[in-house]
């Protein structure tokens, strides 16, 4: 007859037991050492205030540095937040009104510093003023670090300090209005070397021993300029050229040796080289002979 239907499965037996551990593979290799590069960020589109860059890898070839090839992927970039800005006019009559300044990047008014009790102006973070700076008659100060300023869109006069000492204006490039540099006796230490453009007239009188930059005249002055009565001015050279719109007057700086033209000099108006004690005539004759010059030129007065 016919085969019956199969059966139903059984039920499923126990498991067995486990067969012994196989043998360990090799050990792999070493992995690399991982490695930061934390690099200055300038002020640009991955930052607009400047920050850091952070780059991440492997170090592949064991030097102990992340070179550019091992570097994982683009940076990470940290930022600076925005740099502070002081509305309005900025009026320091003391020390905590300085240090309530500290930090700040840009002044949209005037920086008023007249008769403060003031010992040190540390404004170093400061890069622009949109008016004038005023700094005079403070008998106490001492230092006024203005070394980050690169622009004033007014005018600046420091006049009348006496007691002022160290002055730092060594990357101010720019003034449209004036610019005044003047009583000062015992200053010594004197940093301005980058301006190349002031609009109206530039004068500096310090009364001091300090040495002054050989290549002190801007480039550009657009009225008068006075070079006198700078005990340290001991070399005045033009390097790179120079306009004045109005008179040019070297006069009266006992220690100057040197004077000479190496590139163009123009003089709107009239030229004055006059009572330098140690330049010698011949020198101050040569200085003016490579000018161009507007108007008159008077020499007198000078060393033997």
């Amino acid at each position: 007859g016919q085969n019956g239907q199969p059966g139903n499965d059984g039920q499923d037996g126990d498991d067995g037991n486990d067969g012994q551990d196989g043998t360990d593979g090799d050990d792999g290799d070493d992995g690399g050492t991982a490695l930061l590069d934390i690099l200055a960020e300038p002020a640009g589109a991955n930052c607009p205030n400047g920050g850091v860059a952070i780059f991440r890898g492997l170090d592949e070839n064991d030097d102990g540095q992340l070179q550019e090839g091992e570097r994982d992927g683009d940076a990470e970039y940290i930022c600076n937040g925005a740099a502070p800005v002081r509305e309005g006019d900025a009026i320091v009559a003391n020390q905590d009104d300085a240090d309530a300044l500290d930090g700040v990047d840009r002044i949209e008014g005037d920086l008023i510093v007249i008769g403060a009790d003031i010992v040190d102006l540390d404004l170093r973070d400061l890069t622009a003023v949109e008016g004038n700076i005023e700094i005079s008659s403070n008998p106490g100060l001492e230092g006024i670090d203005l070394g980050g300023l690169t622009r004033v869109n007014g005018s600046v006069d420091i006049d009348d300090n006496l007691g002022l000492t160290d002055l730092r204006l060594g990357d101010l490039s720019f003034v449209d209005g004036y610019f005044h540099l003047g009583w000062a006796p015992q200053l010594d230490d004197v940093r301005l070397g980058a301006l190349a453009h002031v609009g109206d007239a530039f004068i500096v009188s310090t009364g001091s021993d300090a040495a002054l930059p050989a290549t002190l005249l801007p480039s550009f002055v657009g009225q008068d300029a006075y070079i006198g009565d700078n005990n340290g001015l001991l070399t005045f050279s033009i390097v790179d050229g120079s306009f004045v719109g109005g008179d040019f007057a070297l006069n009266a700086n006992p220690g100057l040796v040197i004077a000479r033209v190496l590139d163009a000099l123009f003089v709107g108006l009239d030229l004055y080289v006059t009572n330098n004690g140690a330049l010698n005539p011949a020198s101050a004759d040569n200085f003016a002979a490579n000018a161009d010059v507007g108007f008159d030129t008077i020499i007198g007065n000078n060393g033997q």
